[in-house]
């Protein structure tokens, strides 16, 4: 039931998206995902499986409990987007979905500067909170979506932040 509403909450999340689809390899055990398709590896938390991916999403991994999930998304820009004016369209989309801004700011990942919001959204009657963390490298945004119910927030922000800190470019 849990994982019902994720998906539908990662569909939100992932809306009007061109993506990229390159298959990578996932290993539960130590919680690395490597994909040299696109050009990076990040570590979960070991533990979680792979999940269903949602079409344009690279990986979906889930918590044991299925409480929470963190999808992997690669979107290559068109030549004239910055990553500014991408940032600027992502939260305009999730204004647009209804989602209602917690707070942003800056991170740096894979050792570029990058971006990150936290949203929460009403979905089926239930609250849900979202956060996307997001990296530009070459013409690639590299986007780490989690989602969790929004009482349980508290208890995976720094396990999504930990992700997202985690991912490095490999070519």
């Amino acid at each position: 039931m849990r994982l019902k509403w994720l998906g539908s909450a990662a569909s939100c999340a992932l809306m009007c998206a061109a993506l990229l689809s390159c298959g990578g390899n996932y290993d539960a055990g130590t919680g690395l995902y490597h994909d040299d398709g696109n050009g990076f590896f990040i570590r979960f938390p070991a533990g979680w499986y792979e999940g269903s991916a949602p079409t344009g999403v690279v990986v979906t991994v889930v918590a044991p409990d299925d409480s929470a999930q963190m999808n992997m998304v690669v979107q290559e820009l068109p030549q004239a987007m910055t990553f500014d004016q991408y940032v600027e369209q992502l939260v305009s989309r999730w204004g647009s979905a209804g989602a209602r801004k917690v707070e942003e700011g800056e991170m740096i990942m894979g050792g570029v500067g990058g971006f990150w919001t936290v949203r929460s959204m009403s979905l089926g009657g239930q609250r849900f909170t979202a956060v996307n963390y997001s990296v530009m490298n070459g013409s690639r945004v590299y986007s780490l979506i989690g989602v969790v119910s929004e009482a349980d927030f508290p208890t995976y922000r720094n396990v999504f932040e930990d992700a997202a800190k985690s991912l490095m470019f490999i070519n």
